[in-house]
């Protein structure tokens, strides 16, 4: 039987197919590939550390004293048990619930004076989303203006959940606390890595595709193929 000689330029035509087939599939495996993404937890310095911190590297000792661990009488409250009274007065619009804010903040347990965390201890500002403080911080923090200072006696419903976890992986000390908070403005939130890295193989997958469509030439029919191409604006008898 007859073999027609495979020409040169076909078997070029192949290879870039196959090449282009194998490049695409690498990226759809790429893209389809299971994301574990875990932020990394940052470790929680016990209480003794916090104050040997801000001991040794605060030039304002006073600033992490506990200050009154009792609501005052006369200080404001809610109707959820929230007490606090304006340090500073700011300006502007509040945050809303859906936003991502700056804060400068001093915590302390309520029954002890125990100091549970300063962003002054890293000297920064901390950004956080108003949907993952604690109730607390939640409804203070949409009372306050930009700039403003408060101090929050805040009782333990509105604290910290640890119903059920140790020590260690529980987010904060229950019980009753105290906070002076510092609202500097809202900011924009952190991206997702999940959709970062999504949206870098998507832009690979592109760059890729355009590539080898421009490298790429469309296959020379055989010379001895002489069956007229399918048309759909053709009958196929004729």
């Amino acid at each position: 039987s007859f073999v027609a000689p495979r020409s040169p330029v076909m078997a070029r035509r192949t290879g870039h197919v196959r090449g282009g087939t194998l490049a695409l599939a690498l990226c759809a495996w790429v893209l389809c590939r299971p994301l574990n993404f875990t932020a990394p937890k940052a470790p929680i310095p016990r209480a003794s550390q916090l104050v040997r911190f801000a001991e040794e590297g605060s030039p304002a000792r006073s600033r992490f004293d506990p200050p009154e661990l009792q609501a005052p009488v006369l200080c404001e409250r809610s109707s959820t048990g929230l007490a606090w009274q304006v340090l500073e007065k700011g300006q502007g619009s509040p945050p809303l619930l859906s936003d991502t804010v700056l804060v400068r903040y001093t915590g302390w347990r309520a029954g002890d004076g125990q100091l549970i965390d300063s962003s002054y201890l890293r000297q920064g500002d901390t950004k956080v989303k108003m949907t993952s403080v604690i109730p607390g911080w939640k409804e203070g923090l949409q009372m306050m203006s930009p700039g403003e200072k408060r101090r929050f006696w805040i009782p333990a419903d509105l604290g910290f959940v640890t119903d059920g976890m140790d020590e260690e992986e529980a987010p904060g000390p229950p019980g009753d606390l105290v906070y002076d908070v510092e609202f500097v403005g809202v900011t924009e939130p952190e991206a997702d890595p999940i959709f970062v890295y999504v949206g870098v193989a998507a832009v690979f997958l592109f760059t890729l595709t355009s590539i080898y469509a421009l490298v790429a030439e469309e296959p020379e029919r055989p010379e001895y193929d002489t069956q007229a191409p399918f048309s759909f604006f053709e009958r196929p008898d004729k």
